[in-house]
């Protein structure tokens, strides 16, 4: 009865159609927590990549970048697609316009450098503060990053299941046991989420089987994008590493209180295939690409709160 009654006061029970969605009106109060969030987040940002970059040699790696057009296309679509899938889900859900493109952006941002979820407690105050968007986004904010979890373990165990006859051919050494635990603590938790889902999700059934959907389409696009950059790199190396490094990959992205997993994963690369150095230079040189990116956006976002408490000031006086 319980769940019942919080399901009817989630998600469109709580929003405004979006229809009638035309902004929002903030206090001056208002206005002023919101660029001081904007302001905190983007300097976060940018102190999260210099501190992850303060032991590279970003020369060395720079070396080993392709310069062909065909990488770059695949590198920003890949990159920006989590936040695009994000869009997609929350203008079905709360009619967001092109505006909110750019929260979700810096929410992407924030769970890559800082920790998972990071991302989900900046948006969450971000729609807080336009309540003409969502009055109570908790419940569809909530969902939304179970059920990405829940697909990106999915995926996970189905790479497990596909790459264990090379996985095994692999000296894991004393990385094997932990490997195994990993994948039993996806699994678990993929299990219970689904056996307990009547209490867990708010969104109606219909809501959640679109973002799921979405979130199934984006690790796939985003997985098969990934091999498609690792190969226009390194077009010499067997297909069936790609498989390997993908698994490999997506387990060390479903490990929380983990910042900078792209990072992680390199160093998990250069420790497994120490024996074969251009994989090594690959993974090191795909995390800086990603970390040069979110340096980018970290100094773009900045800019843009700066830009935009220019603009209030002005309009305040």
């Amino acid at each position: 009865m319980i769940a019942a009654h919080s399901r009817s006061l989630s998600g469109e029970a709580f929003c405004d159609p979006p229809s009638r969605f035309a902004g929002s009106v903030q206090t001056p109060r208002e206005r002023r927590h919101s660029r001081l969030l904007g302001w905190f987040t983007s300097l976060a940002l940018v102190a999260a990549v210099l501190f992850a970059l303060r032991s590279t040699n970003p020369i060395d790696i720079a070396k080993l970048i392709p310069r062909s057009p065909q990488f770059w296309l695949v590198f920003v679509t890949s990159y920006l697609t989590a936040p695009f899938a994000d869009w997609i889900i929350f203008r079905r859900l709360w009619g967001i316009g092109w505006h909110g493109f750019v929260p979700l952006l810096r929410k992407s941002v924030l769970n890559s450098l800082i920790v998972s979820y990071t991302g989900e407690t900046y948006f969450y105050a971000w729609v807080r503060a336009r309540k003409a968007i969502c009055r109570n986004p908790f419940g569809a904010i909530k969902d939304v990053a179970i059920l990405s979890a829940l697909v990106g373990n999915a995926a996970t165990l189905a790479l497990v299941i596909a790459a264990w006859p090379m996985l095994k051919s692999v000296q894991l050494g004393a990385a094997q046991m932990p490997l195994l635990a990993s994948v039993a603590v996806l699994a678990a938790i993929s299990l219970s989420a689904i056996v307990f889902r009547g209490k867990v999700f708010h969104l109606r059934p219909v809501e959640l089987a679109f973002v799921g959907t979405v979130h199934l389409v984006r690790t796939i696009l985003c997985l098969g994008l990934v091999a498609l950059l690792w190969h226009l790199a390194m077009p010499a190396i067997a297909i069936q590493w790609w498989l390997l490094l993908s698994t490999g990959r997506m387990i060390v992205s479903r490990l929380p209180l983990i910042a900078n997993k792209d990072l992680a994963f390199a160093g998990v690369a250069a420790f497994l295939f120490q024996h074969d150095l251009a994989i090594v230079q690959l993974m090191a040189m795909t995390a800086m690409l990603i970390f040069c990116a979110n340096l980018s956006s970290a100094v773009g976002l900045l800019i843009s709160d700066f830009k935009s408490s220019l603009r209030a000031d002005g309009y305040a006086r």
